[in-house]
């Protein structure tokens, strides 16, 4: 590690790029300022969050009695996509304390080999952003998060910018083949922003698609450049468009290269605007039931010094058994007591939640 950073200056920043926290009982990480999501492109949230959520630890997201997380604050305080993934990050059944692991390590260890790797790609990265005379992502990553567009074409978009999509030249450099010629004109080498935006082809669909992208728009070097002068023209619903279009041009690009026909590149702006739609469609329909589901279950806490006991109960046929479980809770949602057990056979739910209740 001191070798590494000796190297690059010493700047502890190149070691941070690499590690996120493994969620223990949650009181070392900050909600907010740690990286603690796993599998998510920046390890932290890719949506705006509510103003009560600030300053929290992700203990307070955790029953501490029962070591689960607390699914209806959750889904009260963060975006769906967002609370979806830190429910199903396990917690251990024990009070452990949180841990740091190294990303480029299959067992999360730290390795002074993947830490130079790291350094390396960032000081890249470093030289390319003074060129360009910005940040890296600092005018694209707050807008490409914010878009109502699906997830994976979110993700599509953060490798798109961050030159990872395996075009023909980043396989060439990997060593994995030989040739880097676009597949489709079959005359320049194909990086990401050939197969998105130079290709005679793929000028073609966006010829047809957002009007101001159809003057103006030079030559950029590499794809995060062309998405920072994107940025600054174009609105978020033509954001939302561009990201559609783009993510439909790659699957067609895809299917040319493992033996599919090429279609009539200008009907994929029709169906951008039909796939976005439907999307939206979608997510208003999903939200609708979300919110009459909440009304509908959310728990009402007792009047103060007062508790409240709530049981359900299950049939499981094949036993011929049923099951109750049972917990008390306080004014202040503090579980006092809980408890399940086994149930005779009965026919139905409506015999079994009985049970319970006697």
């Amino acid at each position: 590690m001191l070798l590494c950073m000796e190297k690059f200056g010493g700047c502890p920043s190149y070691s941070k790029a690499g590690y996120c926290w493994r969620v223990g009982n949650g009181s070392s990480i900050s909600v907010m300022g740690d990286k603690w999501i796993p599998n998510y492109p920046t390890n932290k949230f890719l949506h705006p969050i509510h103003e009560l959520a600030d300053g929290m630890t992700v203990s307070e997201l955790i029953d501490s009695e029962l070591h689960v997380w607390r699914g209806d604050m959750i889904m009260t305080l963060y975006h769906r996509d967002d609370a979806t993934v830190i429910t199903k990050i396990p917690l251990s059944r024990r009070n452990v304390s949180d841990s740091i692991i190294w990303l480029h390590n299959k067992n999360g260890m730290f390795l002074v080999k993947s830490a130079y790797k790291v350094a390396r790609r960032i000081r890249g990265e470093g030289s390319r952003v003074e060129s360009s005379g910005g940040c890296v992502g600092k005018l694209v990553w707050p807008v490409l998060w914010k878009l109502c567009i699906p997830n994976k074409i979110k993700i599509f978009g953060w490798r798109a910018c961050n030159d990872i999509l395996p075009t023909k030249y980043n396989l060439v450099k990997r060593k994995i083949i030989t040739d880097d010629k676009c597949h489709i004109c079959t005359r320049e080498v194909e990086s990401v922003t050939h197969a998105l935006w130079g290709c005679a082809a793929v000028q073609d669909v966006w010829a047809g698609s957002i009007s101001k992208l159809q003057k103006g728009v030079s030559a950029f070097s590499d794809f995060m450049q062309l998405m920072e002068h994107l940025v600054s023209r174009l609105s978020t619903d033509k954001m939302e468009l561009f990201w559609v279009q783009c993510w439909l041009i790659w699957n067609q690009r895809n299917c040319v290269l493992y033996g599919g026909q090429l279609k009539h590149l200008t009907s994929l702006n029709k169906r951008t605007e039909e796939f976005l739609e439907e999307f939206k469609q979608a997510q208003v329909s999903l939200d609708s039931s979300l919110r009459e589901q909440t009304m509908g279950d959310a728990w009402q806490p007792p009047p103060s010094m007062e508790y409240k006991l709530n049981f359900d109960a299950a049939i499981f046929s094949g036993l011929e058994k049923s099951g109750i479980g049972a917990i008390i809770r306080n004014d202040k949602d503090e579980v006092m007591v809980g408890m399940f057990a086994i149930g005779l056979k009965v026919d139905t739910s409506e015999e079994a939640e009985l049970l319970a209740c006697r």
